[in-house]
């Protein structure tokens, strides 16, 4: 920790609290100027809803496209609270002391700050696209504290007011400093409205296979699309991530053919863009694909055109059934092996075999299962020393065995077991 830095960086923040900008101005308007870097910053204004106070810099074209994105996320049905989860930007806030995270607040306490009552503690967090915000590094500190000295400096040459509503189009303010103080100048936010990002494109190696395959047209009709999970995960370097799947499901009958999870780096419509062209090359060409959103469809285009691919948007209940059922809890997304390759490992860990849990399933009741399970899992890890060696907590074994085998009361144990992964099927569990 630098402590000039932050020390600098509170000094300025304190400022801009007392400004009270968020009477002035909603979130969808931009307070723009350039840094000393020659990078451009982007300020966005919250609080004026009495929720969440503070201020959001946004730097640079991937800023300016992040905020965007937020900003207009109603226009082609994304979910304002995802689209939080993409944002890239550094951010000050005025909150409660159970929202400061423990390395900000070590910084409080070594800068000798005191912060009491509702909304009263300052403290800063950074936002990476994919990523948990976490606490900025100095080097963030430094750079926050440019664009705040300069939010600082327009403040007197912004106008008194400007109140927009949530579907009004954003609006931006650019910042000129001079020798005579400085001018402002309104203007609209440049370029799309909703900058699409990570499209996916048919990889040049695959482009004959996949006209050729496309030559079998089949009537299926798939849901496809790219979603947020509940839970976070870890990436290679150990930081939590917020968990992406991406999933195939045929409409129809409700399967999952396909998923991957997706780790921060993965461009989400070329995972999507791999999963469909794995299963046009196994099965031929769908009737059409189901999308959630435009978005989607617009990272699908190049592949959609080259296929000659129908695509629609519609709501998608195979892949909804099949999302509430993932398990929640933060897990890794380093070498994670397909469903059915863990449930071998578990089973074979567990010194259970299939028929066993099979008949266990069918012949006990929810609660009974339940129980027989965990009995069997303790004993494996208490028992074998398993936990030390599968790095992985006792519960989440119990959640991915209980989201695998789907037990119903009429004895039909596992109907759907194979939709998750292709390698299991009626022809393995009847050998």
């Amino acid at each position: 920790m630098n402590k000039e830095i932050w020390s600098h960086l509170y000094e300025l923040g304190m400022a801009c609290r007392d400004k009270k900008l968020w009477e002035r101005f909603t979130d969808n308007v931009l307070i723009s100027f350039t840094i000393g870097s020659g990078e451009t910053a982007y300020c966005s204004i919250l609080g004026n809803a009495q929720e969440l106070y503070g201020i959001n810099v946004y730097f640079g074209q991937a800023g300016l496209d992040s905020v965007k994105r937020m900003m207009n996320c109603w226009r082609v049905g994304r979910d304002g609270f995802a689209m939080v989860k993409q944002q890239e930007c550094l951010s000050m806030f005025l909150g409660d002391r159970d929202e400061v995270g423990r390395e900000q607040y070590a910084i409080i306490r070594e800068l000798g700050l005191k912060f009491r009552g509702k909304n009263a503690w300052m403290y800063f967090e950074r936002y990476r696209k994919h990523y948990y915000p976490d606490c900025p590094t100095d080097e963030e500190a430094g750079r926050l504290s440019q664009a705040l000295a300069l939010l600082l400096q327009a403040e007197p040459y912004l106008p008194e007011s400007d109140m927009r509503h949530a579907h009004m189009d954003p609006v931006m303010y650019v910042f000129m400093p001079d020798s005579k103080g400085g001018r402002v100048v309104k203007e609209n936010l440049p370029g799309e409205i909703y900058p699409v990002d990570e499209p996916g494109m048919i990889r040049t190696e695959q482009e004959f296979s996949l006209k050729k395959a496309s030559r079998n047209k089949t009537d299926a009709v798939l849901e496809c699309g790219v979603f947020y999970m509940e839970s976070g995960i870890m990436d290679d370097a150990g930081q939590t991530c917020h968990g992406r799947i991406a999933v195939l499901a045929d409409d129809f009958t409700g399967m999952i053919c396909k998923y991957r999870l997706l780790k921060p780096q993965d461009c989400a419509g070329q995972i999507l863009t791999d999963l469909l062209g794995e299963w046009i090359l196994e099965k031929g060409l769908p009737d059409r694909v189901i999308l959630p959103d435009s978005v989607t469809r617009d990272r699908l285009k190049q592949p959609l055109h080259f296929l000659s691919l129908k695509a629609e948007i519609g709501a998608l209940p195979a892949v909804q059934d099949f999302l509430r059922g993932v398990p929640s809890g933060p897990s890794s997304s380093e070498g994670l092996p397909e469903t059915g390759e863990m449930m071998e490992a578990l089973l074979e860990m567990l010194d259970l075999d299939a028929r066993e849990l099979e008949l266990a399933a069918m012949n006990m009741t929810d609660q009974e299962l339940s129980d027989w399970i965990r009995g069997k899992i303790r004993d494996a890890l208490e028992k074998n020393g398993l936990a030390d060696e599968m790095g992985i907590k006792t519960q989440t074994i119990e959640a991915l065995l209980f989201s695998a085998f789907d037990a119903d009361h009429d004895g039909e144990a596992w109907d759907g077991f194979e939709d998750g992964d292709e390698d299991w099927d009626d022809e393995d569990w009847d050998d």
